[in-house]
């Protein structure tokens, strides 16, 4: 028997191991709720910033933005983070992991203008800092998928009780 998640996988055309592909480059910019249904429809993203992404995602093949909130939804006067995870060599290589700390949403252009002018000389940026340890996301963004809306926040706070000192 198929479980709804995995029906509405199959209707969609997606592999039912999961719906994160391989790519050469993840970049999670941390916006608060709410989340348009593509990244670039968030209203809390910086005016002019679709475009760029637009422009990086055409110009960097391998490149996909996604969005995120910690444990802790960001407050206004929290500082705001960017989580790169770059895959060095290729698909069966591990990913870099690398986070820029922003005073906020303000500064995600200029600091992904430095970041891809940088990665394009071969270098990581200075204000670029390593991400130790493991990285878990789970989807729960009922707007792009109706599944990770159900589902996604229940196995959430799941795995974070069993991850939880």
């Amino acid at each position: 028997m198929i479980s709804s998640c995995a029906l509405f996988a199959q209707q969609q055309g997606e592999a039912l191991i999961g719906t994160a592909p391989w790519t050469q480059r993840f970049i999670l910019l941390e916006c608060p709720h709410p989340w348009g249904k593509a990244v670039a429809q968030t209203p809390g993203l910086p005016h002019g910033l679709a475009g760029q992404l637009a422009d990086w995602t055409k110009r960097w093949p391998g490149t996909r933005f996604l969005l995120f909130t910690g444990d802790r939804a960001p407050q206004p006067n929290q500082p705001r983070r960017i989580f790169i995870f770059e895959a060095p060599g290729g698909a069966t290589q591990q990913y870099q992991a690398m986070q820029l700390l922003l005073s906020d949403t303000a500064q995600f252009g200029p600091a992904l203008v430095e970041w891809f002018a940088q990665r394009a000389l071969g270098r990581w940026p200075r204000a670029a800092l390593p991400l130790k340890g493991r990285h878990v996301f789970i989807c729960t963004h009922g707007g792009r998928d109706r599944c990770c809306g159900r589902y996604g926040y229940p196995f959430y706070r799941q795995a974070s009780a069993l991850v939880q000192p």
